[in-house]
């Protein structure tokens, strides 16, 4: 077919022996990052909590995905799905597109984050989960200093004596922006030797004829051993009493028992947990001077010390008692650079 001197193929004419043109879809890229989390949540109703989208959005992306597909992505069986054989192919395929996609988008995020950003950690808060979180996120990023200063009392904030802090003190100064992170629950941990020789207690009384080491600080001080073990058993058994981290782990491994975050079965310190649940919790504060928080480099810290809380990626910081015991169970992939930061054999 002619007009105008332009050659026009009609469908008659592929039909006598043309090839038609390729089918060539228009992805929706939200559709594939839903479909990776539904690989690994299990179900639409898990993967909008997520994601933090309405399950019912997700679930006509998926559909209108597979409509661009020869074959379906996924199984359903009630509420719960998983990949078939064709979908397991299309994540791996797109997996690494959507990493890159992130780490573009972080790299526009850093553009003119630069020089020096003040954070003050609790000591053993900061040390062990923070710190390790904060040099994989900006470990590499050369513009950026990260001033990070372990103190154990509350920090002016107000005053600019630091960009951040992470604390266990709620702040009251109206100048201050603050922000529930999460919720520290505390367990009693001890060594496998002490637990030879002396036995392993089964209730806060048993305590009584146990040593206990605890970390004291401004913040927390020994009323709270006393809140949480009760004033005779508290008295009786504290042997050891010190303001830095590593010195409680020390006397963990030197013949006593100790109180540490629940967490601490994750970091592969070879301790024990003690099957008593203590019911003793801290809530952790994020404290920040809006002025510091303008500049760029202040913000994307916020914002990935506010991550490192993130309940859905680490349950034990939510409201929810968990048992150490219980935290194997998590898959440990956003935490498992944690565990290599952490050297017993350095102590």
């Amino acid at each position: 077919m002619e007009e105008h001197g332009i050659e026009f193929e009609t469908a008659r004419d592929a039909a006598d022996g043309e090839t038609a043109p390729a089918f060539d879809p228009e992805f929706d890229w939200d559709a594939f990052k839903f479909l990776l989390q539904l690989s690994i949540s299990g179900s639409f109703d898990a993967a909008g909590a997520a994601l933090e989208r309405d399950p019912r959005t997700i679930s006509k992306k998926i559909t209108e995905l597979e409509n661009t597909f020869p074959e379906p992505l996924l199984y359903r069986t009630g509420k719960r799905v998983r990949l078939t054989d064709y979908g397991r192919d299309v994540v791996d395929e797109v997996r690494p597109m959507l990493e890159a996609e992130a780490k573009i988008k972080r790299m526009v995020r850093l553009r003119g984050a630069t020089g020096r950003v003040s954070v003050r950690l609790t000591e053993g808060l900061g040390t062990y989960w923070i710190q390790p979180h904060l040099q994989m996120a900006f470990g590499e990023d050369h513009g950026l200093l990260l001033d990070l200063q372990p103190q154990m009392a509350p920090s002016n904030v107000s005053e600019l004596e630091t960009d951040i802090a992470v604390q266990f003190v709620e702040p009251t100064n109206a100048s201050v922006v603050k922000k529930k992170l999460g919720v520290l629950h505390m367990g009693v941990f001890a060594s496998h030797s002490y637990l030879e020789r002396h036995g392993t207690p089964n209730s806060i009384d048993e305590l009584e004829n146990h040593h206990i080491a605890f970390q004291s600080s401004d913040q927390i001080d020994e009323k709270f051993l006393i809140a949480m073990l009760g004033e005779r058993v508290a008295k009786r058994a504290l042997r050891v009493k010190t303001q830095s981290s590593v010195g409680l782990f020390q006397a963990i491994r030197m013949n006593n028992m100790g109180v540490m975050p629940t967490y601490t079965h994750l970091l592969g310190l070879k301790l024990v947990p003690v099957p008593i649940i203590t019911n003793f919790k801290e809530t952790i504060w994020l404290a920040y001077n809006p002025e510091a928080a303008k500049r760029p480099a202040v913000r994307m810290v916020i914002d990935e010390i506010i991550q490192c809380f993130d309940k859905k990626k680490f349950p034990w910081f939510g409201e929810k008692y968990m048992a150490p015991e219980e935290l194997e169970k998590i898959d440990p992939t956003p935490w498992r650079h944690c565990i290599a930061w952490v050297d017993p054999n350095s102590f």
